[in-house]
């Protein structure tokens, strides 16, 4: 669903390839901070990546997934629920 449903219809609307989307979705919805420090400690910069779905409970996949229908939804991108396929 997610990828078939959720994310294709992301990709067809705004013409990203769903590989770009699920990257986009991580940093946004499951944000993953690597800060960079030097031998003292000290953090001299820092990036934010997104983090791993394949580590998620089903519950928070299925959070994580509403989210991303969340966002589609804030760019007039209809997205079936799964109950309508």
């Amino acid at each position: 669903y997610y990828w078939g449903v959720v994310i294709a219809a992301l990709s067809a609307h705004t013409g990203y390839t769903p590989d770009e989307l699920h990257e986009l979705m991580k940093m946004r919805f499951i944000p993953k901070v690597l800060a960079l420090n030097d031998g003292n400690g000290e953090i001299k910069d820092q990036y934010v990546l997104g983090g791993s779905t394949r580590q998620m409970s089903t519950s928070e996949f299925h959070t994580f997934v509403e989210q991303v229908r969340q966002f589609a939804a804030e760019l007039d991108c209809y997205v079936p629920d799964p109950g309508e396929l």
